[in-house]
């Protein structure tokens, strides 16, 4: 294992393992607040979908469709902070960030949800 890898994992094992851009910009608790929102929201939006159209045998919804769908709506209500001022920001950076802090969490979510 190189430094740079000891270093990732250390992060990674410590929580550091987010962008430095979005945590100079967003505060946590108003971004945990803002995944939970969009979480419930995506989850509410599938059911009723699923209800709607009243197939017993459908299949649950796709977990990487979750993952997208959600951390794409945390990314839109994040941006008018991540943007201020720059026309441009590391937006594919963030999103991998974004999946990684709370993957566990839609996977547990997922799995309470729809039995995956």
């Amino acid at each position: 294992m190189n430094l740079r890898e000891n270093i990732d994992r250390i992060k990674q094992m410590m929580g550091l393992n987010e962008n430095v851009f979005l945590r100079r910009r967003i505060n946590t608790e108003v971004l945990d607040s803002i995944f939970n929102e969009q979480l419930s929201h995506w989850i509410s939006h599938v059911k009723e979908d699923m209800s709607r159209r009243n197939i017993e045998n459908l299949p649950p919804p796709v977990f990487g469709n979750m993952i997208h769908a959600v951390i794409s709506w945390v990314m839109d209500e994040l941006h008018p902070e991540l943007i201020s001022g720059r026309e441009d920001f590391p937006y594919d950076e963030i999103f991998q960030s974004l999946i990684d802090r709370y993957f566990n969490q839609m996977e547990q979510a997922y799995n309470d949800n729809f039995g995956g």
